[in-house]
């Protein structure tokens, strides 16, 4: 019989919808698992999983959206809890019943949408497996759930009578929510998404397009006790929290990747803080996830970054605009219906669930817990405030292998790190040559890929692709490999030359020598500075005075013996202050003013010297890539 109704939290809105889309995906789906060292008397621990279920209003709980103004949910008198037993079993068939699980999820009209499996013989160490479904509850009411239920054993163990006093009901919170003053939120995110119509790219995203059905993979490590501290330290110092810390390093990563002075993510809200009586007592999901725009110019320093970040949380917070559903912001928005907001999540918990558990009861040591969860998202962080913090990148295998996962996860600590020893300085552009290498070695017809930093002019480095294809190697094929590179990372990790070699040299151990590689002669006088090939055509070359002008500018700038007509001046490694050298030289030998502007916006000798002998009136940006260098240097 249903006792109660009553609406939906924003973020159960929002799974609930991801339900109705894919309701056999695995997204949402939790599931905690328990090993019990000892033997334990299973019927009375399914009757302590009961009383649990009895207690709880949130854990009765069924969804209803056809007949109504807006979707429901309802609250069942009595649900007897769903329980498997197994009596064998060996690692590769419990890995298939948990993903089986997982796709399996739940029918959201059907209570309860929890059920249980325990795996042992009874007379010796068993393994316990609690599913639920993530609308009902988060990490907080998970705790408080395990510990009543170890608290109902030992009563039942111990003969003692039962505490059958209902819990904290969840309504309250849902009508406080359904009564908060929102009228100035869709004012507010319409102002903080201005301009945006396309969520930030995935780092090292091997084609940017959406997948319809994601397959999970995740993969964690551990910060230093020292790295920790120093956050926690420079968290103090700066008047902010380590959540911000973290949300920070996260938009520093995708703004590295993706090249854009800003970033958009989603970021997950607690809402156990409210305004309701016992929060944090209460069984149920006290979670929202909002966009989060952050700036992530290199040249700010890190201890401003963070403040400000801190600041427009304090602010949204102030206003409880935390509490606006995605689906209210999608629609202020200026995306497309298509598009989602965001493709990336950034998640921070004080501690991992076990850290959770043990504090909460000591004797949780004695067993060992492992939490399946599935976000949905391409690209999600979790990290966790323990001693040591610990980071969990969860991923689409479909987008992305572990190597890369592993190595955008490793990137991530670096950033950590940076932060931890430079908080009152900036993090400029760190080159990651291994990224780079990994996205074209992923190219068709590249079988090795190598990236080095070459200064062949002193304080003037650049980065050299040196590679070994089993396909074309002229000018096409460098062509192609540069638009790739632009399309996936950052600008300034794109080469300035691809040479084709036909091995790339070994030490004797079989790994590559690096150093033999910048032994090798600059791309110059021979070869192509942007292909490696050989110049064998005359048209490239300088054909008239004011060509020449240019040419002979652009070699001592960047310190090669030549360049062609046709070569782009920043594909060849220029940057702001090797432009303003140019400048000088011009002014110096045509007797002219020299607008910085045009040398960025003809950035060809063919199209400057055009522009410059007034045949060219007006200059075009090729593509996107020539625009964003362009607002970068500015």
């Amino acid at each position: 019989m249903i006792v109660e109704k009553y609406g939906l939290l924003p973020m159960q809105q929002g799974m609930l919808f991801h339900h109705l889309v894919a309701e056999h995906s695995g997204v949402d789906i939790e599931q905690i698992v328990i090993n019990n060292k000892e033997s334990p008397d299973i019927p009375a621990l399914e009757r302590a999983w009961q009383a649990v279920v009895d207690k709880h209003p949130a854990l009765r709980t069924s969804f209803r959206w056809e007949g109504f103004q807006g979707p429901v949910q309802q609250i069942h008198d009595e649900v007897p809890i769903q329980v498997e037993h197994h009596h064998s079993w060996d690692d590769a068939t419990f890995s298939a019943f948990l993903e089986a699980g997982r796709r399996r999820g739940f029918d959201l009209r059907q209570p309860p949408l929890l059920r249980l499996a325990f795996f042992g013989s009874g007379t010796g160490p068993v393994r316990l497996v609690w599913t639920i479904h993530h609308i009902l509850l988060d990490g907080r009411a998970s705790v408080i759930i395990l510990n009543e239920v170890e608290q109902f054993y030992d009563s039942l163990l111990n003969g003692v009578q039962l505490d059958r006093s209902s819990g904290l009901p969840y309504k309250p919170y849902i009508q406080w929510i359904e009564h908060l003053d929102l009228s100035g939120a869709n004012e507010f995110w319409s102002n903080k998404l201005r301009g945006l119509t396309a969520p930030t790219p995935l780092p090292c995203d091997p084609d940017g397009l959406p997948k319809e059905n994601s397959i999970h993979g995740e993969i964690e490590i551990e910060l230093s006790e020292e790295v920790t501290s120093r956050l926690r330290d420079i968290a103090r110092q700066c008047n902010v929290s380590l959540n911000t810390i973290v949300m920070g390093a996260w938009a520093i990563l995708l703004g590295r990747f993706s090249g854009d002075p800003e970033v958009l993510f989603g970021a997950v809200r607690t809402t156990r803080g409210s305004s309701v009586p016992d929060t944090e007592s209460i069984v149920g999901l006290f979670l929202n996830t909002v966009p989060a725009r952050v700036a992530v110019d290199p040249a700010t320093q890190v201890a401003q970054k963070l403040k400000h970040l801190q600041a427009e949380w304090m602010w949204v917070n102030l206003r409880q605009y935390d509490y606006t559903p995605l689906t209210q912001i999608k629609r202020v928005s200026a995306f497309p219906q298509s598009q989602p907001l965001f493709n990336s999540l950034g998640v921070f918990e004080n501690h991992r669930f076990y850290t959770s558990l043990v504090n909460s009861q000591p004797r949780w040591r004695e067993r060992d817990f492992t939490l399946y969860e599935h976000i949905g998202l391409p690209l999600a962080l979790s990290a966790f405030g323990d001693d040591a913090m610990r980071l969990r990148m969860e991923y689409d295998v479909r987008r992305y292998s572990k190597a890369t996962a592993a190595r955008v996860l490793a990137h991530l600590a670096r950033i950590f790190e940076s932060i931890a020893d430079s908080p009152f300085e900036t993090i400029g552009h760190r080159i990651e040559p291994c990224e780079i290498e990994a996205v074209l070695e992923q190219c068709n017809g590249i079988r090795q890929a190598v990236v080095v930093a070459r200064e062949d002019r002193e304080g003037d480095k650049r980065l050299v692709a040196y590679l070994v294809a089993e396909g074309a190697t002229g000018a096409e094929a460098a062509d192609t490999l540069r638009s790739v590179l632009e399309s996936k990372l950052p600008d300034y990790m794109v080469p300035s030359a691809f040479v084709f070699l036909p091995e790339l040299p070994l030490i004797d151990n079989g790994k590559i020598d690096r150093k033999a590689l910048l032994r090798l002669s600059p791309p110059g006088v021979a070869v192509c500075a942007t292909t490696g090939q050989p110049r064998n055509e005359s048209s490239n070359r300088p054909s008239n005075e004011i060509e020449c002008i240019v040419a002979a500018a652009w070699q001592d700038a960047l310190g090669i013996p030549s360049v062609s007509v046709n070569d782009n001046f920043f594909d060849l490694g220029a940057h702001s202050l090797t432009v303003a050298e140019v400048q000088v030289k011009l002014q110096e030998a045509l007797g002219r003013e020299i607008s910085l502007v045009d040398l960025f916006q003809f950035s060809t000798v063919s199209a400057l010297a055009k522009h410059l002998a007034g045949t060219q009136s007006q200059g075009q940006f090729s593509d996107r890539a020539q625009r964003r260098r362009l607002a970068r240097q500015h």
